[in-house]
């Protein structure tokens, strides 16, 4: 390893270059990352309340169901109490 200094500082500059730009690099992969997370968090966010509303709306729907299916349910009993009454007259 007999380099002349200047051989020697051509080859440092050269691998000082090197680095530069894999960290150059880097850094413009990591700031991409960053702006597609920030971009997927801010649609969540904008879309968090439409779902909240449609669950609402869902669970509005099935207990409204319910009501209806309850309501069926006595109205049949109901029917089947005045069935019994007239045969019992």
């Amino acid at each position: 390893m007999h380099e002349y200094p200047h051989e020697r500082i051509e080859q440092l500059e050269r691998r000082v270059r090197r680095w530069r730009l894999v960290s150059f690099v880097l850094a413009v992969l990591l700031v991409c990352a960053l702006a597609v997370g920030g971009t997927f968090v801010v649609v969540l966010m904008v879309q968090a309340p439409d779902r909240r509303e449609m669950q609402l709306l869902m669970e509005r729907e099935r207990a409204m169901r319910e009501r209806a299916e309850q309501a069926e349910r006595m109205r049949q009993q109901t029917e089947r109490q005045l069935e019994a009454a007239r045969k019992d007259r």
